[in-house]
């Protein structure tokens, strides 16, 4: 518990991630037997083993990638009976806010900006529809929606993250990434956050934008726009070289 507090202190989200959930399931074994196994003692013992590991290396200068953690992490968070995910663990900069515009951003006047947005979460939806159904025209009119969205947006957070999203529906419509079930799930939280703009609540959790820029940087960068938003925001640095199940596990010494 001392050495989550730590851990939380210097702002290694990663690792904190981590450490709150084996924290979690060491309160688990005080208080069920049914824990109380050799494989999850173990399995605490290698997730110890894989936090000091992780932490070596990083004063020896190793770069901060948290994802190497997600094995562990996600057998600790299973154990429990819980569902983890890669971008539990992502967490890049996002700092960065998107250059000027070349040409001219979208004025709306007053009382069009209701209409504005439903058409486009109408023409969403229709691209997504067809998307879902291999129609390779979806992509693009997703993508056309969200370059619409983004072309109203001022110099906030929130046009970083439709700034973002244009590359990551760049990946989609030239098959940079696989259309399964992760990726589904990412356009539909895109139309639900298209709906909060239309029920006027424009802000964007950073979750959000945290799996946006996860599947930009797995994105083969096959578009100016994909490789802008991976340059930007570093995200070459973010994922971890060799690849198992979303990171590279961390061996416990």
């Amino acid at each position: 518990h001392q050495a989550h507090g730590a851990l939380s202190i210097v702002g290694l989200d990663g690792i904190t991630c981590l450490s709150e959930e084996l924290e979690s399931l060491l309160a688990g074994i005080e208080k069920e037997a049914a824990l109380r196994k050799t494989e999850i003692f173990e399995l605490a013992e290698r997730t110890f083993g894989g936090i000091l590991a992780y932490l070596d290396q990083l004063m020896a200068g190793n770069a901060n990638q948290p994802l190497r953690l997600f094995p562990l992490y996600r057998d600790v968070v299973m154990a429990r009976g819980g569902q983890a995910d890669p971008t539990d663990l992502y967490f890049p900069d996002l700092s960065f806010r998107p250059p000027k515009r070349d040409r001219i951003s979208v004025t709306l006047k007053a009382g069009e900006a209701d209409k504005y947005l439903r058409e486009q979460r109408s023409r969403y939806q229709r691209g997504f529809v067809k998307w879902l159904k291999n129609d390779a025209i979806g992509g693009e009119e997703m993508r056309a929606a969200v370059e619409a969205i983004e072309a109203t947006q001022g110099p906030t957070p929130q046009r970083a993250f439709w700034w973002a999203s244009l590359a990551f529906f760049d990946a989609l419509a030239r098959k940079a990434l696989p259309a399964d079930l992760d990726t589904r799930q990412l356009c539909n939280r895109i139309e639900q956050q298209i709906k909060r703009m239309v029920e006027g609540t424009p802000n964007v959790a950073e979750r959000l934008m945290r799996e946006v820029l996860y599947y930009v940087a797995r994105a083969k960068p096959v578009s100016e726009r994909l490789c802008e938003g991976q340059e930007a925001y570093r995200l070459n640095q973010t994922i971890p070289a060799a690849e198992s199940d979303g990171a590279t596990a961390v061996a416990a010494e």
